[in-house]
């Protein structure tokens, strides 16, 4: 018995140290595993740490303009400044290839007038009357901030050299003409009186220029544009006497005749002028400004045919010019 006892023990402490020796393999082994396991696709990813924001990059500032020198020219005030003679004439030499001795006249709230020999009472004159005529004009056409600069020749030729259209009409009917805000007037209508010749001429071609001014252009019908601008004269009531006799156009004829001074003369226009005061008086002048935007639109503005404004405009007539 103490034999078998002997070689059980003997046998186990064999074990024992075999066990002992094979340890640190076995400790090899499972940190193998350990490391095997945390370089696994399963393995949850290593958060990557954000980059601060990095501070905004303030730019340089530019480099500053230097300021102009002050001078007297830079310290007065151009805006009510005239155009020198030399720069009308220079405007009108570009228009026409005519060379003009031009005066600066006379200033006053809405005309700056020149002419070709120097007279500055005769144009204080004029833009007093004038001034007093256009007032409410201006405020009609809500053009009250706008200058006109008239032009006065005494020269029969110079005014024809300045007048586009010299060669197409006779200078006994074009006392006057207008371009954009310049009113050029033959010096011979000299009736400097309140409603004298010069005077209703002078509000004629203004309001010509208001009428550009407006639109932009003169593409607007004879019977409106000349009617309007006729309109405003003092002399627009010389059409009585045909009344009287019955022998008043059709607003047809008006309406299709864009040449008033080669069919019907200064007739027509007087005609035309009465149209004006009848749409004036019935529907406010409001509408004869809303007729320049859309010259055709009489039976849009007024709900009425064509026909019927022409009776309408002849009984008018019948009542006010007999």
């Amino acid at each position: 018995m103490k034999k078998i006892a002997f070689l059980l023990i003997s046998i186990a402490v064999v074990i024992t140290l075999v066990s002992y020796n094979n340890f640190p393999e076995i400790i090899d082994e499972e940190e193998e595993k350990i490391t095997a396991q945390s370089s696994s696709p399963e393995a949850e990813p290593i958060p990557t740490p954000i980059p601060p924001t990095p501070a905004p990059v303030t730019p340089a500032p530019p480099a500053s303009t230097p300021l102009p020198e002050i001078t007297d020219d830079i310290l007065t005030d151009d805006a009510d400044k005239p155009p020198t003679a030399k720069q009308i004439a220079e405007e009108l030499f570009n228009a026409h290839l005519v060379e003009f001795d031009l005066t600066f006249e006379y200033q006053s709230s809405h005309f700056i007038f020149y002419s070709t020999q120097s007279n500055s009472q005769f144009m204080s004159f004029l833009a007093e009357n004038l001034e007093e005529r256009m007032t409410d004009i201006f405020i009609l056409f809500n053009l009250n901030e706008q200058s006109i600069i008239p032009i006065l020749y005494y020269d029969y030729y110079d005014y024809h050299a300045a007048y586009p259209w010299r060669e197409k009409i006779s200078s006994a009917y074009n006392p006057g003409h207008t371009e954009k805000n310049k009113v050029l007037i033959r010096s011979e209508y000299n009736n400097a009186a309140p409603d004298g010749d010069m005077i209703n001429l002078l509000v004629h071609e203004a309001v010509h220029a208001l009428q550009y001014q407006l639109l932009g252009h003169y593409r607007i019908p004879a019977w409106l544009g000349e009617g309007t601008a006729t309109y405003f004269m003092t002399n627009r009531f010389t059409v009585i006497n045909l009344v009287r006799q019955n022998k008043i156009p059709t607003f047809e004829f008006l309406r299709n005749n864009d040449d008033f001074m080669v069919d019907g003369g200064w007739e027509n226009y007087m005609w035309a002028a009465t149209i004006i005061d009848f749409i004036s008086e019935t529907w406010g002048f409001e509408n004869v400004i809303k007729l320049h935007y859309i010259p055709d639109s009489i039976p849009l503005i007024f709900k009425i045919s064509l026909e019927e404004f022409e009776n309408q405009w002849h009984q008018f007539l019948q009542n006010n010019y007999s």
